[in-house]
């Protein structure tokens, strides 16, 4: 029947998007190849650029460098670092830092779990006092405001942030965690994307819940 044929075509594409021969995950495993060609040692990376010619960028590679390396003592130290920057030097960590790590954090799973809550506890902190500024300015109390509206180059780099965030829960095989970003990133007017609900998916099927990575499927944004 036509309900068969459909049932079966979505459990293909589910078992492509899931399977280790996926190419989400084919690309993940080329980005963290590309990344372990590069050393993680903070003086070798900074031997050729000084203090004032650095960026925030730079600090965000190397963190992503550290994370592939397994070196998250390494990445705290250098996210601390950028943190430490705001006043004399005029760095800051930006939403990119904040994937970075958690990026880093995941390679570590539970590990990694308590560092990648205190960054995104920030986070939640620093939306909660933007939101609170945008509701002051709207005309209708019951007003949805976006953090991001407007901006689809701030829309990204948040929903880039919250999906490494939910990464780390994933590799905690924390589903209930991961679905609560979700609902985080909708209240901060975000719309999730096919990456952001394939991690929702993730997080289901490695605590053996099918049930729950179904219905993440059969509500994923086409």
């Amino acid at each position: 029947s036509e309900m068969r044929k459909l049932r079966m075509s979505a459990a293909l594409t589910f078992e492509d998007l899931m399977g280790p021969d996926s190419g989400e995950r084919d690309e993940e495993l080329s980005e963290a190849q590309e990344l372990l060609l590069l050393d993680p040692d903070p003086a070798k990376w900074w031997r050729r650029k000084p203090l004032h010619k650095r960026k925030a960028a730079d600090y965000n590679r190397l963190i992503r460098v550290q994370g592939a390396h397994g070196r998250l003592d390494l990445a705290l130290r250098t996210f601390h670092e950028l943190a430490s920057m705001q006043g004399q030097h005029k760095l800051a960590p930006d939403l990119s830092t904040l994937t970075a790590m958690f990026s880093a954090c995941a390679v570590h799973g539970t590990a990694g779990l308590p560092y990648a809550n205190e960054i995104f506890r920030q986070l939640e902190m620093d939306m909660a006092s933007a939101r609170k500024q945008l509701h002051a300015m709207a005309v209708a109390d019951d007003a949805v405001v976006s953090v991001a509206q407007g901006n689809p180059n701030l829309q990204g780099e948040l929903l880039a942030a919250y999906s490494s965030y939910m990464k780390v829960l994933v590799e905690s095989g924390d589903p209930a965690g991961a679905e609560r970003v979700v609902g985080l990133a909708k209240r901060s007017g975000l719309t999730p994307d096919i990456v952001m609900m394939t991690s929702l998916m993730k997080a289901h099927v490695k605590v053996g819940d099918t049930r729950g990575a179904w219905r993440e499927w059969i509500l994923m944004p086409r």
